[in-house]
């Protein structure tokens, strides 16, 4: 897949040194959190992402057919600003976004971070380490994985409400279920006989 850099991205990548590393957001009801594969904590887009200390992402693979690929990472370290997410909230189909951030000797971020990957998570699972360290294993999809999902809906007046609220389309199907008709009735044939 083609990515959109600057002229200062594309220069840092081709240079015979780069630095680099991964910014993911995770967005839960609690908030969102921010972390990094870098080092340190670095600061962009207002916001400072917290690095993983020891933490990883599995390479982010694209596939050339229309296949949905997943993505893996750990959280490694004091993880205690993000283990209430893990234990509590309900995580399936919250959305995922990886960056790329090139650096430069300086340690800025080059012309801002470029988004890689973007999905939904699926699991997130906690490991105990000794001490107070321990990891937190999250799985995601991409939203492709969506699009090969069913979409069940039903002929009901629950479901239509869902869609077009006010729509009284099924609101007597129930009633109809058992019901016998006859048409035309005796009344049609007396009134056009």
């Amino acid at each position: 897949m083609g990515r959109d850099l600057t002229s200062g991205q594309a220069q840092a990548a081709n240079a015979s040194h780069v630095s680099a590393a991964l910014l993911i957001e995770m967005q839960f009801a609690s908030g969102t959190i921010y972390v990094t594969t870098a080092a340190r904590d670095v600061t962009w887009n207002s916001q400072t992402w917290l690095a993983t200390r020891g933490g990883n992402v599995e390479s982010i693979r694209e596939a050339a057919t229309n296949e949905a690929t997943g993505l893996r990472f750990t959280l490694a370290g004091p993880i205690g600003a993000y283990l209430s997410a893990a234990l509590s909230e309900h995580v399936q189909g919250k959305p995922v976004k990886v960056y790329v951030a090139l650096f430069d000797a300086n340690d800025n971020i080059i012309d801002g971070a470029v988004e890689e990957w973007g999905g939904l998570t699926d699991t997130m699972t906690v490991e105990e380490g000794g001490g107070d360290t321990s990891t937190i294993i999250v799985s995601a999809e991409s939203r492709y994985a969506q699009f090969a999902r069913p979409k069940i809906s039903r002929h009901n007046d629950a479901d239509q409400q869902a869609v077009y609220a006010g729509d009284l389309f099924y609101k007597y199907a129930p009633g109809m279920v058992e019901r016998s008709l006859v048409w035309p009735n005796r009344e049609w044939f007396k009134r056009n006989g």
